[in-house]
């Protein structure tokens, strides 16, 4: 086959369409792909275990002609044995809205309302310049990450991004803004269950949002390097590497003190 790609079940041997769709359980109707600058990258996806647990198995491509590929891929048509005629089998990155079932999606809406005010707080500081949208995603509950970027069916993926901005340059034309990305956060992550505690009374007061906001925004940067979009604020996001560190030393100080020589 033309298509042979490295997959969560196929580690060491590229596979074809063929034969991933011959081993799909009957209860999976499209074709799940994980993306990354690297193979490492596409494992370590925040929604990979998600689709995993539930038996699918997700294609995994770290190269940046195979990211544009996948956004231009018809169906894959094919007839399987089980079956009576033949089936298209749509693609779909793991991340995209349409991805999960009733089930799922009804626990989505019902987390949404229970951290709207959380989700609040997040729109609020990062503002429509950074985020169109923040909501909570269940699928994240087992990725051990505060919160991710989702990538929509219609939205520009990182590898287009940089082509963008790459031709952009190449014409002599000033780079485009970054585009506005969807956040979703972890129900079940501490950062954000500490934030819930805290904003369940009422609002915050002011002095309380700006002492929050360096934690946020480190959470949003490293959600879009996560994602593997380019990061436009690194002297900042740099700074607040080195204050989480500094803050950590001075904890490890008060709980190791310096003996006495």
């Amino acid at each position: 086959p033309l298509l042979r790609f490295y997959s969560t079940n196929s580690h060491e041997t590229l596979i074809g369409l063929e034969e991933y769709v011959k081993r799909m359980p009957k209860n999976q109707d499209k074709i799940y792909y994980a993306l990354g600058h690297s193979l490492d990258d596409a494992k370590a996806s925040p929604y990979l275990k998600s689709v995993t647990k539930q038996g699918f198995e997700v294609l995994l491509s770290g190269d940046e002609i195979e990211h544009l590929m996948f956004s231009r891929l018809p169906a894959y048509k094919y007839k399987r044995e089980d079956e009576e005629s033949e089936r298209s089998y749509y693609f779909e990155e793991i991340g995209q809205e349409s991805h999960g079932n009733d089930e799922l999606q009804s626990e989505n809406r019902n987390a949404t309302i229970e951290f709207e005010p959380v989700c609040e707080l997040f729109s609020k500081t990062l503002g429509n310049s950074k985020v169109q949208s923040v909501n909570v995603n269940v699928r994240l509950k087992d990725s051990g990450v505060p919160c991710a970027i989702a990538q929509g069916a219609f939205a520009m993926s990182p590898a287009f991004e940089r082509m963008m901005r790459a031709q952009a340059v190449a014409s002599g034309q000033s780079q485009p803004e970054p585009i506005p990305k969807v956040l979703e956060l972890n129900p079940e992550h501490s950062a954000i269950l500490t934030l819930l505690s805290m904003t369940k009374d009422g609002e915050m007061n002011s002095h309380l949002t700006q002492e929050l906001e360096p934690m946020i925004n480190t959470m949003f940067q490293t959600a879009v390097l996560r994602a593997g979009f380019e990061l436009f604020e690194i002297p900042s996001y740099v700074q607040s590497i080195d204050s989480l560190i500094e803050e950590k030393a001075a904890r490890l100080k008060e709980l190791y003190p310096p003996s006495d020589a």
